[in-house]
């Protein structure tokens, strides 16, 4: 099974966001959660060497 991810726009999907709706019935997909929207230069500088 190949895997795809999820990449919820800004602040995330809530929910009810058909992104979120369709996970449980789609084992490959993987969302990809940002942990602070608001300070996304510092995660950029962290996945960047």
């Amino acid at each position: 099974m190949m895997q795809h991810f999820t990449l919820p726009g800004w602040h995330g999907s809530g929910r009810q966001h058909w992104q979120r709706l369709w996970l449980p019935h789609d084992p490959a997909a993987i969302v990809v959660e940002q942990c602070d929207w608001d300070n996304l230069a510092d995660r950029l500088a962290e996945m960047v060497p």
